[in-house]
């Protein structure tokens, strides 16, 4: 089995991935809305650092999700 890119960032960005999965779903379940979003704006960052995307990159991809909805 080869080697991870580098840019699938590290098993900790993973690990805290998961971590902050199961927040959201806690909090989603307790209907706690804004601590949710909270969650979910550390979520996207964490997965942007996985893919090795900036803050501009983030924010675009962001911008054209809000455009498409």
């Amino acid at each position: 089995m080869g080697r991870r890119p580098k840019t699938w960032g590290s098993i900790a960005t993973y690990q805290r991935l998961a971590q902050l999965s199961e927040q959201a779903h806690q909090l989603a379940a307790e209907d706690n809305e804004a601590k949710l979003s909270e969650v979910e704006e550390e979520i996207d960052r964490a997965a942007a650092k996985l893919r090795g995307l900036g803050d501009k990159e983030l924010a675009a991809i962001q911008q054209t999700l809000v455009d498409l909805s």
